[in-house]
C-alpha cells in the first residue's frame, strides 16, 4: 500500500497566486493523478487534480460562492452577502 505525501505541484493559486502543492502517492513533482487533493501553500485554498483527455493536469481551485466551509468562512469579505453559514 502506497503512502501518499505532499509534492510540490506547477501551478498558482487562484485566490493569492502562491505555488500548489498535491497530496499524491505519485513518486515525482509536478505529477499527480486525477481526483488528488490538492492546497496553496500561501493561503491553504484546497483544490483536486483534474486531469484532462489529453493527460494534462490542472487544479481547479475551492471557488464556490455559497460556500461555508471553514476555509471559504476563514478567507470571506465581512462585507460580502454571497456566504452563508447555513
Amino acid at each position: 500500500m502506497s503512502t501518499k505525501i505532499w509534492r510540490p505541484f506547477q501551478s498558482e493559486c487562484l485566490h493569492c497566486g502562491d505555488v500548489a502543492e498535491v497530496l499524491t502517492d505519485s513518486r515525482q513533482d509536478n505529477l499527480a493523478y486525477d481526483g488528488d487533493q490538492a492546497r496553496c501553500t500561501g493561503c491553504g485554498c484546497p483544490g483536486m487534480v483534474v486531469v484532462e483527455e489529453d493527460d494534462t493536469a490542472e487544479i481547479r481551485w475551492h471557488d464556490e460562492p455559497t460556500c461555508s466551509c471553514a476555509w471559504c468562512l476563514a478567507h470571506s469579505d465581512p462585507t460580502s452577502q454571497e456566504r452563508t453559514t447555513s
